[in-house]
């Protein structure tokens, strides 16, 4: 599994890449996080306000951070 953060660079992309991994640790589900800083790489995903956040390449939240439930629900395939 793949969590990417479509984030500009800089501390907020780090805490939001911190809770995500510990978000992941705690629901028992094994997968890298990266963070992606690239405008390009924003536009490609469909991202169009920052942060965002995608499963696999979904995009499962735009201009905001998923709570844990939301993360539980789109890991999941419940909602997304």
């Amino acid at each position: 599994m793949l969590v990417t953060i479509y984030s500009p660079a800089g501390r907020h992309a780090e805490v939001i890449r911190d809770a995500t991994k510990r978000m992941l640790k705690d629901m028992g589900v094994k997968g890298n996080v990266k963070v992606e800083t690239d405008e390009f790489s924003f536009t490609r995903a469909g991202v169009m306000f920052t942060p965002a956040v995608s499963i696999n390449g979904t995009l499962i939240s735009n201009g905001w951070v998923p709570e844990p439930s939301d993360m539980a629900e789109a890991l999941s395939g419940g909602r997304y």
